[in-house]
């Protein structure tokens, strides 16, 4: 059964809605605060993913039922934020520990939801990429004359099986406009000789854009020498890794480059890779030097670097990249289809 606009979008606003109780609860838990605050964190991005979908995702099946998962997890993590309410006492202990690892279970299978997302909108512009490309294609053999000098029986065989094509409503952009030039310069001949306008080119990667990817590999290579990595940190590398994915395909670069309004995005990402980075350098260096480790914990002296240590903290900045994870193809994909 087909998914309606709103069917889809209910879902989506009784989700936000679920976000912010969530937020609320955490900031009023009286136990296992760290892991409340650490969850606030992760749904507060998720929060921002639903919203952006709200004006820019049109229903589709494997979508839907990404969110319908998420919704359950969300209703979880709910329950449990809910249950932390009461003051810890000595007859909650174990509970609370219980807890503890029951809402950090919560966290990464909500990221564990979102992963389906990112491929299947990844596969999508990987697919759209290549379609352009053998677009592309066509168009120069087109201003070259392919049609227009095709003998005229084999004019009239391509126009019969033209018109016999179903689902002609449901091809790209590019695709609807090469299909009229093809149809033009059969019909038309050396009359249709003028080539239809081609969408603008993109200009060269913004400064933004360039720092991005520049960001994205001094993580991805700095996290090489990692000898030991912690789940916080492959997470954050994996992320981190994605964008790096992302940034490869060129209607995402484009962009990140062309439009105006996705400066402050570029801007707020750059901050978020370069906590990355600190992340992952810090976790290097500690990694190396066991007297800085010493140091912390038996005198005290961090100069900031244990700070960056903290599993907590690493999935704050983890989350934060995250989002861009998820919600960079899908504005990537309003526009290839806008």
């Amino acid at each position: 059964m087909p998914i309606g606009v709103v069917d889809a979008l209910g879902l989506i606003s009784s989700m936000i809605t679920i976000t912010e109780l969530i937020v609320r609860l955490a900031e009023a838990a009286q136990r296992n605060r760290e892991k409340c605050t650490m969850l606030k964190n992760h749904v507060q991005m998720i929060s921002l993913l639903l919203t952006e979908l709200q004006s820019q995702w049109m229903p589709d099946p494997v979508t839907y039922s990404m969110l319908e998962n998420l919704s359950v997890a969300l209703n979880d993590g709910k329950a449990l934020l809910e249950s932390c309410q009461e003051k810890r006492t000595w007859s909650l202990v174990f509970k609370t520990q219980k807890k503890a690892k029951e809402i950090a279970a919560v966290d990464l299978r909500i990221s564990k939801i979102l992963e389906p997302f990112h491929i299947a909108n990844m596969i999508l512009i990987v697919s759209v990429n290549k379609e352009r490309f053998f677009m592309n294609v066509l168009e120069k053999m087109l201003e070259d004359g392919a049609c227009r000098r095709l003998p005229q029986k084999e004019k009239e065989d391509l126009k019969s099986s033209i018109k016999n094509l179903t689902n002609m409503d449901n091809m790209s952009s590019d695709a609807k406009r090469v299909m009229e030039w093809i149809v033009r310069d059969l019909t038309h001949g050396d009359y249709g000789a003028s080539s239809p306008v081609r969408p603008e080119k993109p200009g060269a990667p913004s400064a933004g854009n360039v720092e991005v990817a520049r960001l994205v590999l001094s993580v991805v290579q700095e996290a090489k020498a990692l000898r030991h990595n912690t789940e916080e940190i492959q997470l954050l590398v994996q992320f981190v890794q994605q964008i790096a994915d992302l940034m490869k395909q060129p209607q995402s670069s484009e962009l990140l480059s062309r439009y105006p309004d996705t400066k402050p995005m570029v801007d707020s990402l750059k901050e978020h890779l370069q906590d990355a980075y600190k992340v992952v350098s810090h976790n290097v260096l500690h990694g190396k030097n066991k007297m800085v480790i010493a140091q912390v914990f038996l005198c005290g002296v961090d100069g900031g670097g244990y700070y960056w240590q903290q599993p907590d903290y690493i999935l704050k900045v983890a989350y934060r990249i995250e989002y861009y994870v998820q919600v960079l193809p899908v504005i990537t994909m309003r526009q290839m289809f806008a």
